[in-house]
């Protein structure tokens, strides 16, 4: 990429984090994804709260969205109020892809507001956590502005008591090999697919990735 727009994604980075306060700081990563385009990601700590911000797009659109970001997350307010940068690839049908990467992570319980909050300071278009009212695995995620809709691993008809507007979908996810959840969420256009592992019962996350490949998260329990 032209050092030109290195430069400016920095400065811009930079400035966005002095103005948050003086003990922010950030990692700033970017990278193209083969012919799609580059890639941009920051990571960083504003006033001990840790977030991230990920878009596909010019530079100038990775520094003003990172500063509506932080800002945001400064007051606390509206990082939910930024919408997610739509990409086509991650809504577009094509034959299945490979599994590129595989993380296994230890799931947060939270409750489906809270999950919310993280999805939202974190950037992602949804996120996977433990629920707090049923125990068990579950995913949040973006349905549109100011609005999250909830999948549990489980058909748990609960009522939802927090103040966001969350769609609770009471359908529980299924159990398909992950070949089956591949085939679905590649031709089917999805970003996302939540779905349970049928050997062990615990839910996954599939999603797609910028570069159009697939990523699984999957529930790990450390000691």
């Amino acid at each position: 990429m032209p050092a030109a727009d290195m430069m400016h994604t920095i400065a811009g980075v930079s400035r966005a984090l002095r103005a948050a306060s003086a003990s922010s700081t950030g990692c700033v990563r970017i990278s193209r994804r083969h012919l799609r385009g580059v890639l941009y990601q920051v990571n960083a700590d504003i006033n001990g709260r840790p977030c991230r911000m990920q878009i596909m797009g010019p530079a100038s659109a990775a520094v003003e969205r990172f500063s509506r970001h932080v800002d945001g997350v400064r007051t606390g307010r509206a990082a939910r109020f930024l919408p997610y940068p739509e990409n086509s690839v991650l809504h577009t049908a094509t034959p299945p892809q490979p599994v590129v990467r595989r993380k296994a992570v230890q799931l947060l319980t939270l409750a489906p507001a809270a999950a919310s909050e993280v999805m939202y300071r974190m950037d992602f278009a949804t996120f996977l956590f433990r629920d707090a009212d049923t125990g068990d695995s579950a995913v949040v995620y973006r349905t549109g502005a100011q609005q999250v809709g909830l999948i549990r691993r489980t058909r748990a008809c609960l009522p939802c008591t927090d103040t966001y507007r969350i769609a609770v979908d009471n359908s529980a996810a299924e159990a398909v090999p992950e070949s089956v959840a591949a085939e679905r969420l590649c031709r089917n256009g999805l970003p996302f697919l939540f779905f349970a592992d049928p050997r062990t019962a615990r839910g996954r996350l599939m999603y797609r990735r910028f570069d159009g490949y697939l990523a699984v998260l999957e529930p790990h329990d450390r000691p």
